[in-house]
């Protein structure tokens, strides 16, 4: 994966963190997706910092919980209760930027364009092997889950 390197990135109560989302598509011609209506948040549990020297340190970047050198480092700052949704009165609090009209018709328009836009840029690929199976004769339906991590 490359991607650009961002400095001033959303942190939940100081902390990295990155989403997991579940989308459903029943159909890529035309696309109909349905995606769950919160993220589940993967929050580092190391406070975020633009130091030089913590760029490549994994543990300010986000792990999930269970990563034992993580926790066990004197620079752990661990998350309780450790947040489960992104719909939640709590996740608008904590979030920076914060507040609930940011979250709803910023940061969540931005994740569901995310998940179009990959779909869209998978597109011709799927589709390819769909139209292949039905020159074979196979008949199916397809529907699959979706569930990228998008920072």
């Amino acid at each position: 994966v490359l991607q650009e390197y961002l400095m001033n990135p959303m942190t939940y109560q100081g902390h990295k963190f990155d989403l997991r989302v579940w989308a459903l598509v029943t159909s890529l011609d035309p696309l109909r997706v349905y995606l769950l209506g919160t993220g589940i948040p993967k929050v580092s549990q190391w406070n975020y910092s633009k130091a030089v020297e913590d760029v490549k340190e994994p543990c300010i970047h986000v792990l999930m919980p269970g990563t034992n050198e993580c926790f066990q480092n004197k620079r752990a700052n661990v998350l309780t209760p450790y947040p489960t949704r992104t719909n939640t009165q709590e996740w608008f609090d904590k979030v920076i930027p914060s507040g609930r009209d940011f979250w709803t018709q910023r940061a969540w328009p931005s994740v569901e364009w995310r998940v179009v836009e990959l779909l869209v840029l998978a597109r011709d690929a799927i589709l390819h092997v769909d139209h292949q199976l039905k020159r074979n004769g196979l008949r199916y339906k397809r529907v699959f889950f979706l569930s990228p991590d998008i920072l």
